[in-house]
């Protein structure tokens, strides 16, 4: 049986991805900051292995044995010493275990972020790219890494740039934030966003190693990407809500900015970071034709409708 790490395992996309390469009977070994959040995986035949992504030590020895490795662990919104410490020197530290031990495959989680705000236009792998937060930045700085490793000693890297991700338990879908009336979307989501299902998500990273083309960077998205307003829109109507109102930039720019003076008057890491309205308010449309194309994949819920409908059952 091939041997997997699996990078992130208890995060709502790394636990299930874990989970479907266990189910198909793989030896799968997980790096995890807390065995106790990965008791489930325990239970069905995971290797834990305790670490955290930022230190060293935790990635010594870790890609031994190992055939393919997916690195899902990352920070989002946070404090930029933190994505970087996380997204740029984990991935470091992890590229230069997989070289030593020879692995087969590297599968790495980017974001669309890194498109930035292209006024809802259409992107692609050979697009331009504007990232204009830490966590974008620190993406396409990790991707930077691996394509520098694959241009000079043909190390085996597939990077994936998805889209944002969606299901069951997913906390981007702030459903009872919208079923009690209490969502606003900045300038009432006009802005355009794409989408991919958990479940998609995770058979697009099983076949990349094995369809996909190696060294090729691949945009990792629905079928039908929309405006924030028809998405959240959707929710609402499932939920028999009313549609998510409306807030001015300038206000959401206002409140944001009040938000983090009142917490670093206490001491305390912001709530509402300037980043989290940066990622709120970008648009751009990705496609998806190279990931159809190379994979052969047909997806289970082309568009956020199909998807949502089962996850809000």
């Amino acid at each position: 049986m091939a041997r997997y790490l699996v990078t992130g395992a208890t995060g709502f996309i790394g636990r299930r991805l874990a989970e479907a390469l266990l189910a198909r009977g793989d030896q799968v070994r997980c790096l995890v900051r807390d065995p106790e959040r990965a008791a489930r995986l325990r239970e069905l035949g995971a290797e834990l292995v305790a670490g955290d992504v930022t230190q060293p030590a935790a990635w010594r020895g870790v890609a031994e044995g190992v055939g393919v490795v997916y690195h899902l662990a990352a920070r989002g919104i946070a404090p930029a010493a933190v994505v970087e410490a996380t997204n740029i020197g984990g991935t470091r530290d992890l590229l230069r275990e997989s070289q030593a031990a020879g692995v087969t495959a590297f599968v790495y989680t980017s974001s669309g972020t890194i498109y930035g705000d292209q006024r809802g236009a259409w992107v692609d792998e050979g697009s331009p790219v504007y990232p204009s937060f830490a966590y974008p930045r620190s993406k396409l700085e990790a991707e930077r890494l691996l394509l520098e490793a694959r241009a000079g000693s043909g190390f085996p890297c597939h990077i994936a740039r998805v889209a944002a991700v969606y299901g069951a338990g997913s906390p981007m879908l702030m459903a009872e934030r919208v079923r009690r009336g209490r969502m606003r979307l900045i300038n009432g989501g006009r802005n355009y966003g794409s989408w991919i299902h958990v479940d998609d998500l995770v058979r697009v990273l099983l076949l990349l190693p094995e369809r996909g083309k190696v060294g090729r960077i691949y945009v990792v998205g629905d079928d039908h990407p929309a405006q924030l307003r028809e998405f959240y829109a959707f929710i609402a109507e499932r939920l028999g809500a009313s549609p998510p109102g409306s807030m001015p930039l300038s206000l959401a720019k206002a409140v944001f900015g009040l938000a983090g003076l009142v917490a670093r008057l206490n001491g305390r890491e912001a709530r509402m970071p300037p980043d989290l309205l940066k990622m709120m308010t970008l648009s751009h449309r990705l496609n998806n034709r190279r990931m159809k194309e190379d994979l052969g994949i047909e997806l289970r819920y082309p568009t956020f409708r199909e998807g949502l409908a089962e996850v809000l059952r």
